[in-house]
């Protein structure tokens, strides 16, 4: 799942160099006297204005179709075919018989698929096979656009709330800086917001993809890069829960991943907890995660670990002491707070990288 993020996140990084390039290349085109260059202003603010909000609607909709093929994966290596959420099977043999039911399977619209691999992947999942394959593209393919309403259906599938996607952090940063930092920090972001700015941009690229743009109505620099800062903030959060339904059932009860029992309120604003001596070995950089009522997930590292008066690198299980943990995240002790015994590259970047 950490790929479909930081795939999103380098097309975001380009978006915003080209949107940030276009006051400036404007400036100074138009210092120019030469009137062919004069004339090609004019459509080049037109094209930067098409590419930027395409490539932005595209990175979001490639970013949603890899991130729920890479969670309903995980669910597939670890559940049996008729434990999969409902709406996730209801869609996955609608779709699949939708697909075979063409006299022809468009080659371009699902790359590398075949009616017999369609057919014999459906026929492990309904045997109750185990391994199977699931086919994704009967999961993630669509017809309509993604827009905020479509959005809510595609999450449903992996039983996931657009109300819990408000709640994320990146959204409520975003909103609180879009409104303008007064008052006490959102709850949570309204929905007309999300609504508003999703279909907006997916009325932008549909009118720029059928009718070649609406010249009184283009965004300028910094409305383009406000839309950018936005998919960017609805991207994160979604990703943010999409980590906590991972860590909630993949990972938690599973062997290798234990609970920190606290012995004291967390300290230095909440990033170090004391906690009794745990059954498996301690290292700093270690991959560790919390888990709330108040927020969906935290996940980092431990940064650093105390036992008695000494700070240590690592410290053996079943340790006869007390031991002072350091997180990358602040985490209140209404948390659950756990540690992995190994690393987990679906959310967390490699050591080192």
């Amino acid at each position: 799942m950490r790929s479909s993020i930081e795939a999103l996140e380098r097309d975001i990084s380009e978006i915003t160099a080209m949107a940030r390039s276009i006051d400036p290349i404007s400036k100074l085109l138009n210092s120019s006297e030469n009137r062919e260059i004069q004339a090609y202003l004019q459509v080049r603010r037109r094209f930067d204005y098409s590419a930027v909000i395409i490539a932005l609607y595209a990175s979001f909709e490639r970013f949603m179709e890899d991130i729920v093929t890479a969670y309903v994966t995980i669910l597939s290596r670890q559940d049996r075919y008729a434990a999969l959420p409902q709406n996730l099977l209801s869609r996955h043999l609608m779709r699949t018989g939708e697909i075979l039911s063409k006299s022809r399977i468009d080659a371009a619209r699902y790359p590398g698929v075949t009616a017999n691999k369609l057919v014999e992947n459906l026929h492990l999942c309904l045997t109750g096979a185990h391994p199977y394959e699931l086919n994704h593209v009967a999961i993630t393919s669509h017809d309509r656009n993604m827009r905020y309403d479509e959005l809510g259906l595609t999450l449903k599938l992996v039983e996931i709330s657009q109300d819990d996607v408000r709640k994320a952090q990146p959204l409520l940063d975003w909103y609180y800086k879009e409104e303008g930092p007064v008052g006490d920090p959102p709850e949570i972001v309204p929905v007309t917001v999300l609504r508003e700015r999703l279909d907006g941009l997916v009325e932008r690229r549909n009118d720029i993809a059928h009718r070649g743009g609406n010249p009184s109505d283009r965004l300028g620099a910094e409305g383009l890069q406000r839309l950018v800062d936005f998919i960017q903030a609805l991207a994160s959060s979604i990703f943010t829960i999409f980590v906590a339904k991972y860590l909630g059932k993949i990972r938690v009860g599973k062997s290798g991943c234990e609970q920190f029992v606290r012995v004291r309120d967390p300290l230095q604003q909440q990033m170090v907890w004391v906690i009794a001596p745990t059954k498996s070995a301690l290292y700093v950089g270690q991959p560790i995660f919390a888990l709330s009522r108040n927020f969906p997930v935290r996940w980092g590292r431990v940064t650093s670990l105390r036992l008695g008066n000494r700070i240590r690198r690592r410290i053996a299980a079943n340790s006869s002491q007390q031991i002072g943990v350091g997180l990358e995240f602040r985490a209140p002790s209404s948390s659950e707070v756990y540690v992995l015994e190994s690393e987990d590259e679906t959310i967390w970047s490699p050591v080192g990288g």
